[in-house]
């Protein structure tokens, strides 16, 4: 029994760690060695996280750790374990990848990168001659390896596109569940981004590591046994190899930290308060409250948010923006010994040009053991979803059986077992996006002096060594700072920050507290690329929460979404026009399509704008997944958008002409500004290069998967279909058919109600394109297998009986289109070259009299004349602060202009 249930719940400790996973843990194991009065509070009935198994004993989290994490293995032993840990099988070191449909043998090494099916003869050629390619690009004055880039970038330059698209994709599914093309190099692999940039080559540092550990061992065994293990040089001091486990499951690390650390179990924290001289205090679910002088929050990156909103709006916004991807991990077993047909080892991934249904499977009774007490029959987890592919991970346990079904027929020939336990994972990893450091840096200013610490994986890569090295960061923090922290005597009245304004009450302003704005001497930080991207795309966030953040801007939204801007606050403006008025953005573009979101925002001050327009829109679209992109990364995430790369059919030029009429329309509107003008131009030059090289992919789009979704479903191409609705989407999709060989293809608008209706009753499919507010196309009742298509956003079918159904977020499900190699990477290079030269040319300066002006001007607002008036909301006065901020904003614009240089 754990020593914190032994008595009375404990209602106050020094230091109180809130939650019970790894990060936790270690935190409150490394203040118990400090000495310090510790408390962890689990919101569940019993601590470890992920780490945890089923009541049947299935595990919920990781298997095994790599044995060279030291931190993890000192964890284990400080908690009594250290006679339970056991290497992996030695059966489980071969890995597998998919190529071409089947698996390719690879060992984690340098060598069998030369043997694997995986490669060809000239990818091989490719990872040879890196050094000298390398060589001759820094020569030539090609990039260089010091800054961050995505890990698709950096792999794709230094290897290839074979290589990068293949392996490393194929790695970063399996360990992250992400987007090489978003994930930051120097977060994901330091180790490589340290090699590039000591040895200006990734191989040439491995065989230079290879060699001097080799000599290490050499040594070793050359000296007798009394001096080796005194020699600095032992095999005690070279890094180990392999896995390693627990004999009883990672699940032991909860149990062992439960039965050793003070654990109070089912507290489910409500509320935190900070007081100025008087500590913490925390609110519990059941009313209860517990008083400390300094609080470890070591939950997941979107429940600290929640939970430090009221406390701190520029920390919850940070830590909102870190992204997360969702995860199905289904747990299954053979039927019959070897019935699978898997090779023995640690198991397979495969990266998205695949399209396979999972990105992996991990081989468990190969990993932990286990196939004796299974009458020989192994059991696997398949990972389901990731950030690709998140509405994967929300099917139900049939459709994840089906698709692992047919996925193992098509790779093995094997059969599917039975499902023994299915693990959803809504925060399942952590995701180390490009500016990753830049975030964690902010999270760690934010933080730097109060009562508050911050432990988690997403402070570092969302490995377990990240959070158990958080955990023991956050322990040594608290000690460094409990001296000066007052004693806990909380008061009966308010705190300060609790009485503080509402960020909601001023969101028609956009008015961030006070904590977000800099010292009155503080520089612009002008060096930076004045861009954000912020939005939502098909991939993380559904269709109806797509249409409700669109309908945020009701004049670029589709008009099928107008509607649900009602249920906004009547004083709500939409965030373009907010961020303008009261002056963190210079310009504004939306981009409002079928499959994404995104406003395009020119700000001298981007990480402030970005932060303050991702709360705007949380704030109006409760859980909306929202990415953010600052700088340099969002003039990349741009051309990337422009050219299709991110788009469901990749390729398609359908998004770079909605991109630039999304420009041509803020141009209209007044809402374009020198730097996204800037950016329109480019994204024009690159349209155009596109055309000239040829790489453009006519037809692809929601059309063409309309196409293939009726073809997959046995529509004959000589069958009668028909398409309601005569706007630009339908009239896409009629030709798009006919292109396809549908020879019976009728379209039909709203004044041809009657003659739908007759068709209805009769045709072989249905595809609806109409634009309208709410499901108005009532289908009778069929029972011949009858095929509907409904692209509408929202629904436009209110009653389909019989009828095979399906909607838009079944299409933009399918797996994406692929350009062939070439294109791909002549594409992926243009982007990289566009991006960076607009990055440069956007972080130009401006005239030294225009930017002092700008900072005057804001510098008074923001200090004098706003405050006064939201202390008088929310009454008449909201009509002041309006026109106090478009006053702001007329007298900046004059400013500008008539200090800019003509």
């Amino acid at each position: 029994m754990a020593p914190g249930n032994r008595a009375p719940p404990r209602d106050r400790g020094e230091v109180v760690v809130l939650g019970g996973g790894l990060a936790g843990i270690a935190a409150t194991a490394a203040l118990v060695d400090a000495g310090v009065d510790v408390l962890l509070l689990e919101a569940g009935d019993a601590p470890g996280g992920k780490l945890r198994a089923t009541s049947g004993g299935v595990p919920r989290g990781p298997l095994v750790w790599e044995a060279r994490r030291a931190s993890v293995t000192r964890l284990v032993e400080r908690l009594g374990l250290a006679e339970d840990v056991m290497p992996a099988s030695p059966s489980s070191s071969a890995r597998y990848v998919v190529r071409d449909g089947a698996l390719c043998a690879l060992q984690p090494d340098l060598r069998s990168l030369w043997s694997t099916r995986a490669l060809s003869w000239r990818d091989r050629l490719m990872l040879a001659t890196e050094p000298l390619r390398m060589a001759l690009g820094a020569r030539r004055g090609g990039r260089a390896d010091g800054d961050d880039e995505s890990v698709a970038a950096f792999f794709r330059r230094h290897f290839g596109a074979a290589v990068a698209d293949r392996l490393v994709a194929a790695m970063v599914g399996g360990i992250w569940a992400g987007d090489p093309e978003l994930l930051s190099l120097h977060s994901c692999f330091p180790d490589v981004a340290a090699l590039a940039q000591t040895h200006g080559s990734v191989v040439k540092g491995l065989l230079q590591r290879q060699r001097a550990l080799a000599a290490a061992a050499r040594v070793t065994r050359a000296l007798p046994p009394s001096a080796s293990s005194l020699s600095p040089s032992s095999e005690a001091s070279l890094p180990p190899r392999g896995s390693l486990t627990l004999r009883g499951g990672l699940a032991s690390i909860g149990a062992a930290a439960a039965a050793t650390l003070p654990v109070r179990t089912g507290a489910t924290v409500t509320a935190v308060a900070v007081g100025a001289g008087q500590g913490v205090r925390l609110t519990l679910q059941d009313g209860s409250v517990v008083q400390a002088r300094a609080v470890v929050v070591a939950t997941e990156a979107p429940a600290a948010a929640r939970l430090l909103a009221p406390v701190d709006a520029a920390l919850s916004s940070s830590l909102a923006g870190i992204a997360y991807a969702p995860l199905a991990v289904v747990h299954w077993r053979e039927d019959s010994p070897g019935s699978a047909r898997l090779p023995a080892g640690f198991g397979w991934l495969a990266p998205p040009r695949e399209r396979t249904f999972s990105l992996g499977t991990l081989f468990v009774t190969d990993l932990v053991g286990g196939a004796d007490k299974d009458d020989g029959r192994r059991r696997f987890a398949g990972f389901v979803g990731g950030v690709l592919a998140p509405q994967r991970a929300a099917l139900d346990e049939f459709a994840l059986a089906r698709g692992l079904t047919d996925e193992l027929r098509a790779l093995t020939g094997g059969a599917f077992g039975a499902v023994l336990h299915v693990e959803r994972q809504p925060h399942a990893v952590a995701q180390p996006t490009l500016g990753h450091r830049e975030r964690v840096a902010r999270l760690r200013a934010l933080t730097a002096d109060g009562a508050l610490v911050l432990a988690g994986s997403y402070l570092g890569a969302g490995a377990m060594r990240c959070a158990v090295e958080a955990g023991v960061e956050a322990a040594a923090a608290v000690v460094a700072r409990l001296p000066a922290l007052p004693p806990s005597a909380w008061s009966t009245r308010s705190s300060p920050l609790s009485t503080a304004p509402a960020v909601d009450a001023v969101e028609a302003v956009v008015a961030p507290p006070s904590s977000w704005l800099p010292p009155a001497g503080a520089p612009s930080s002008l060096d930076v690329v004045p861009l954000v991207v912020v939005g939502a795309s098909y991939r993380a966030v559904s269709t109806e929460l797509r249409a409700r953040l669109a309908a945020c801007e009701p004049s670029t939204a589709p008009s099928s979404t107008a509607s649900m801007a009602s249920s906004l606050p009547p004083s709500a403006s939409s965030p373009a026009a907010a961020l303008l008025s009261a002056g963190y953005a210079d310009g504004v573009v939306v981009l409002a399509t079928c499959s994404r979101v995104e406003w395009i925002v020119s700000s001298s001050r981007p990480q402030w704008a970005a932060e303050i327009l991702k709360s705007t829109l949380l704030t109006r679209v409760p859980g909306a997944r929202l990415h953010v992109r600052t700088g340099g990364a969002a003039a990349h995430y741009l051309l990337r958008v422009g050219m299709g790369l991110d788009s469901v059919a990749e390729g398609e030029p359908a998004v770079g002409r909605q991109l630039v009429l999304a420009f041509e329309r803020a141009h209209r509107d007044g809402t374009a500004d020198r730097v996204l003008r800037q950016c329109w131009r480019a994204t024009q030059q690159l349209l155009g290069e596109r055309r000239r090289r040829g790489v453009v992919r006519h037809g692809l789009g929601v059309q063409t998967l309309v196409v293939e979704a009726l073809q997959h479903r046995g529509v004959a191409r000589d069958a009668p279909v028909g398409v309601l609705g005569r706007g630009e989407i339908g009239r896409a999709v009629a030709g798009a058919l006919s292109a396809a060989g549908h020879t019976a293809v009728t379209l039909y608008g709203r004044q041809d109600a009657a003659a739908f209706a007759a068709f209805a009753r009769a045709g072989r499919a249905v595809v609806v394109c109409t634009g309208a507010p709410a499901a108005h196309a009532v289908l009778p009742a069929r029972d011949d297998g009858a095929v509907v298509v409904d692209v509408g956003v929202p629904a436009q079918v209110a009653s389909a009986p019989g009828w095979t159904s399906v909607g838009l977020e079944d299409l933009l499900a399918q797996p994406r289109r692929l350009l062939d190699d070439g294109s791909r990477a002549w594409l992926v290079e243009q982007v990289a070259t566009f991006a960076r030269r607009l990055s440069h040319d956007l972080a130009a300066p401006a005239p030294a009299g225009t930017l002092s002006a700008i900072d005057e001007e804001r510098r008074v607002f923001l200090r004098e004349t706003l405050p006064p008036l939201l202390e008088k909301l929310p009454a008449p006065s909201a009509h002041e602060v309006r026109r106090a901020c478009a006053a702001f904003a007329h007298s900046l614009i004059e400013r500008v202009r008539a200090e800019s240089p003509p």
